[in-house]
């Protein structure tokens, strides 16, 4: 979930954040906010994400089949 708010130049520099805002067992949510520090450090973009935890070897071996 992403919103643009304002443009940035072409050789501006931008810094996004993420930051954890909650967590109910494998889920975590995150606020992610991307600013222009060239220009007085201006709020260009803002988003919501939400992620899994999952166990590497159980994801893989569904990935490729294998019990």
């Amino acid at each position: 979930n992403t919103t643009h708010l304002k443009p940035s130049a072409v050789d501006a520099t931008i810094v996004v954040t993420a930051t954890l805002t909650s967590q109910e067992g494998r889920k975590l949510d995150f606020k992610i906010e991307a600013v222009d520090a060239s220009n007085g450090n201006t709020l260009i973009g803002q988003a919501t994400h939400t992620r899994f935890v999952v166990g590497r070897e159980r994801f893989l071996s569904k990935l490729y089949g294998q019990k």
